[in-house]
């Protein structure tokens, strides 16, 4: 009885640790979505903070604005959200073909999710604007959102399962 309990707890414990990081992933979703309606409607400001500035770009390109045909990116866009939405619903599935040791399925449906959220944040752009609305400007480098920044830490969360966990195939 007393293990059962202790478990029970774990479980709770565990259970409030994920939501408040898909909780927390919604925010930043929500955050960027502010920031790219403010900067919409306010285009002629500029924000200069430490070495960051803060203005309004349009990026019709893809990462790091590099240009490619509309058309083929708007498909290649929904292949991809389409892609990230089975992985992230069939995530439980993965344990038949690959063995997580120290993360587990869950940190790795979070991470698909935090990735998946941010792709369809920015490819709502693309449908409203016609182009990915940038707000960060980094010097000497890019523009870019809280959407990108979520895909990015998202494939480096999951780069460094597979290179530095336990992974095997099974």
């Amino acid at each position: 009885m007393r293990f059962e309990i202790w478990r029970l707890r774990e479980m709770v414990r565990k259970l409030k640790f994920q939501g408040t990081l898909y909780g927390g992933i919604l925010l930043l979703f929500a955050a960027d979505r502010i920031f790219k309606n403010f900067f919409i409607k306010n285009p002629a400001i500029k924000r200069v903070f430490l070495f960051l500035s803060f203005s309004l770009t349009k990026n019709d390109g893809i990462a790091f604005g590099m240009p490619v045909d509309k058309f083929m990116l708007n498909i290649l866009v929904v292949i991809f959200i389409l892609g990230l939405m089975m992985l992230f619903l069939n995530i439980m599935n993965i344990s038949r073909y690959v063995h997580i040791e120290k993360i587990g399925k869950e940190y790795l449906r979070i991470i698909i999710f935090l990735i998946l959220i941010a792709a369809i944040n920015n490819f709502v752009d693309r449908i409203l604007y016609g182009a990915v609305i940038d707000y960060i400007e980094l010097p000497h480098f890019v523009s870019l959102n809280i959407a990108d920044i979520m895909i990015t830490a998202g494939f480096l969360a999951i780069s460094f399962i597979y290179l530095f966990e336990k992974v095997e195939k099974r």
